[in-house]
């Protein structure tokens, strides 16, 4: 059974991969469907995070800040695709540069996270635990994409 950090680390491939290609396509037509796609994985993903492993990781004192630090990301993250969302309608200049921010933003989080709190937080819990989180993650991220459907 995948543990908490095994889904993240898996989603975070795809994450990359959508975000980038949101700053690269310019297409009106397709920018609706990048968008959708994009708030139905970054949000979800954000719940889950903020439902699962940030919650367990405030509990230990040396992984607190790192799990504040993540949550306030998530709202810049959130920004973020609330300005890609407003552009929607705009020139391609307008919603490249948004989706360029929102390429910032992410990345840098996602980096953070492989690179810092991942390996430090790996180390905080045991296996069985790691998998129960995995499986509050799933609940959680499931719940918010049925909402956004």
């Amino acid at each position: 059974m995948p543990n908490i950090f095994d889904i993240l680390r898996e989603e975070h491939v795809v994450m990359r991969a959508l975000v980038q290609r949101a700053e690269e396509n310019t297409d009106k037509d397709s920018r609706k469907l990048l968008r959708d796609d994009l708030k139905l994985l970054l949000l979800p993903h954000a719940k889950g995070e903020e439902s699962a492993l940030y919650p367990e990781m405030e509990k230990t004192e040396r992984l607190r800040l790192d799990a504040l630090e993540a949550v306030d990301e998530h709202q810049l993250i959130d920004r973020a695709l609330e300005t890609l969302e407003a552009n929607l309608e705009g020139d391609d200049d307008e919603w490249k540069a948004a989706a360029q921010v929102l390429r910032e933003t992410v990345f840098h989080h996602l980096a953070e996270e492989e690179e810092k709190t991942f390996p430090e937080a790996e180390k905080a819990f045991d296996a069985a635990r790691k998998e129960e989180l995995a499986e509050v993650y799933r609940h959680a991220y499931n719940a918010r994409a049925q909402e956004l459907k």
